[in-house]
């Protein structure tokens, strides 16, 4: 039997769609069809590094997943998707809100809008989608076909009216809901000592680590401590009046956000500074550094 002779081809081209097969064999290493590839902003392609659905863990589907989607395509912030007898747009892939409607008109709010009757597209297949831009308008005018459909239907969505949409499906939100409550010390006196049975667990609650939070108490008692199984022992009598103040001291300066007051925060140590970063806001304050 023969050996085998190896060959080295140079894969140093990219994706060609112009040329035949024959024209291709002079220049290996090109490309007729790339799968899981994506255009790179640093030349070339890059592999897409996996997906996840749009909606994540809270995906729906615009007719609850009874039906196949017949065509997707983004638009403003969101989504358009055709399904069934319907076209539907959602801006998380959660809700979905039906578009094809009767009689509207541009200007029209959003309460007006979604209370129109909704124009049955019967017998919808595969949809083609186009999209027209204008002066004036904030994301263009799409145009959507499809095989069967004899009319073409048109969508176009303003600024405000996205704006409108969005407020309008917020929760009713109250002061109760976005109230933090800071974790009260529990403990007792023992001699010289004073002992904390739940610095645990208020640190898990600030999602801080726990050495942290110690550390800032030991340098406000000024005195020593240690943390054994279940409990944290500090040396000296204090009242849990007086630990509760450092307690909050310590949530004011490292776990709430000094613009929205909320505790969505984390600390993110850059070479020899910490910077507080607010998670619901995006506020970002230098703290002091806890050595």
């Amino acid at each position: 039997m023969a050996r085998s002779q190896p060959y080295t081809v140079a894969c140093d081209g990219g994706l060609v769609k112009s040329a035949n097969s024959i024209d291709l064999l002079r220049t290996p290493g090109v490309a007729r069809e790339l799968r899981n590839f994506e255009v790179s902003i640093e030349g070339g392609y890059r592999r897409i590094n996996g997906f996840y659905k749009f909606g994540e863990g809270s995906a729906t589907q615009p007719t609850g997943g009874a039906h196949t989607i017949l065509g997707v395509m983004p638009y403003a912030d969101g989504v358009i998707a055709c399904a069934n007898n319907a076209i539907y747009f959602s801006q998380d892939g959660i809700t979905w809100m039906q578009i094809n409607k009767l009689s509207a008109v541009g200007g029209d709010s959003y309460a007006t809008f979604t209370a129109k009757t909704a124009s049955v597209r019967t017998g919808q297949e595969q949809c083609t989608f186009a999209m027209f831009e204008a002066a004036g308008e904030d994301y263009g005018q799409i145009m959507i076909a499809d095989n069967s459909t004899k009319d073409i239907f048109s969508f176009r969505m303003e600024y405000e009216e996205l704006l409108e949409k969005a407020y309008k499906e917020l929760p009713e939100a109250t002061e109760e809901a976005f109230r933090f409550e800071i974790p009260k010390v529990k403990g007792h006196v023992a001699g010289n000592r004073t002992i904390v049975v739940n610095l645990t667990q208020i640190a898990h609650t600030f999602r801080r680590p726990v050495e942290h939070l110690l550390k800032f108490l030991l340098r406000e008692l000024a005195t020593t401590g240690e943390m054994k199984p279940g409990e944290t022992i500090f040396m000296g009598k204090f009242r849990s009046d007086f630990l509760n103040q450092k307690i909050e001291k310590y949530a004011k300066e490292f776990v709430l956000c000094p613009k929205c007051n909320k505790p969505d925060t984390h600390l993110d140590k850059q070479d020899s500074t910490t910077v507080l970063i607010c998670e619901a806001c995006g506020e970002r304050q230098t703290v002091r550094s806890l050595k």
